[in-house]
């Protein structure tokens, strides 16, 4: 469904890598070994918990070391000021105005930042 359209692309443009093919759960099979994302610490701010898991398990799959999730903007400012040391972080676009507002403080900090988003329109 939703997943399908959001998180094969964003996995693909942000491993760079080649997809291996589908197994039987129709999983794609990453090249985690020369992954860019192995052993990195990534936060992924989005408030739909089955699109915010599905990231995860993704994610981990290709190869992160840590996906720390936040719900909503406001637990990511709390996830920012107690850690540090993220290489990457993830927000859902459609979180309220205020997300545009952390991804520009993120981006500004060194991390990039990647904007997604379920929505088909």
């Amino acid at each position: 469904m939703c997943h399908c359209l959001m998180t094969k692309p964003l996995v693909a443009a942000m491993v760079e890598t080649k997809f291996q093919g589908s197994n039987a759960a129709g999983r794609y099979q990453l090249h985690t070994q020369d992954s860019p994302l192995r052993g990195r610490r990534l936060l992924v701010i989005e408030d739909v918990s089955v699109i915010a898991i599905e990231l995860e398990t993704i994610l981990i799959e290709a190869g992160a070391a840590e996906v720390v999730i936040a719900g909503d903007v406001s637990s990511g400012h709390t996830i920012i000021a107690s850690r540090v040391g993220f290489d990457a972080a993830v927000i859902g676009v459609f979180l309220d105005v205020s997300a545009v507002e952390l991804a520009l403080a993120i981006a500004e900090s060194g991390c990039p930042v990647v904007l997604v988003s379920a929505q088909q329109d």
